[in-house]
């Protein structure tokens, strides 16, 4: 038996993303790095969990997001040991 649903969508993920609003960008575009730097200006935390190669280069690193946001709070984690051979 598995969870409920409703619709096309759990009611655990219903339950835990309650009033949260989602949003992808292309972030290796001009633009979509546009649209993540003015959601930083706005947000109220800010966590970073890309791969490697979008890391840096981008204005995403906490000096520069603290600089245009002094009140974000900045995490950044990652799903694998970032300095392994084979992580992203």
């Amino acid at each position: 038996m598995g969870a409920p649903y409703q619709g096309d969508q759990s009611a655990y993920f219903l339950s835990v993303n309650r009033n949260k609003r989602g949003i992808a960008v292309d972030l290796k575009t001009a633009r979509g790095r546009d649209i993540a730097l003015r959601i930083a200006d706005r947000a109220t935390s800010w966590w970073k969990i890309f791969g490697r190669e979008l890391r840096a280069g981008w204005g995403s690193a906490y000096n520069d997001l603290s600089a245009r946001n002094p009140q974000l709070i900045y995490a950044s984690i990652s799903g694998v040991w970032s300095d392994r051979p084979y992580c992203v």
